[in-house]
């Protein structure tokens, strides 16, 4: 446990909470683009099933489908800008490159 511990944990952290946050975004696209498309649950309101509500109004009501469509993408960046700066924070490797830079 002791090698785990030391060794492999510390190494390893970095990437899965990398790959998880990752992972989170990539779900929430997969979500609302399903309910986009119509395989969705009905009575669930999601930003996918106002996208595909949106689209029908899109040439009076253009409000329904761009405020759904940039919170979808503003989420998605900052859960990959999170996980890039998570990656950056908790990597053993870059920390001792920055450690080691000269003044």
């Amino acid at each position: 446990t002791r090698i785990l511990l030391r060794q492999i944990l510390p190494n390893a952290l970095p990437l899965i909470v990398t790959q998880v946050i990752l992972m989170i975004g990539g779900v929430i696209l997969i979500e609302a683009g399903l309910d986009f498309i119509g395989l969705g649950d009905r009575n669930h309101i999601s930003w996918g099933y106002m996208l595909h509500n949106g689209q029908h109004f899109f040439r009076d009501a253009w409000w329904m489908v761009v405020f759904p469509m940039l919170a979808v993408s503003l989420l998605v960046f900052a859960l990959n800008v999170l996980g890039d700066a998570f990656n950056r924070a908790l990597d053993p490797r870059s920390r001792i490159e920055y450690l080691n830079k000269p003044v």
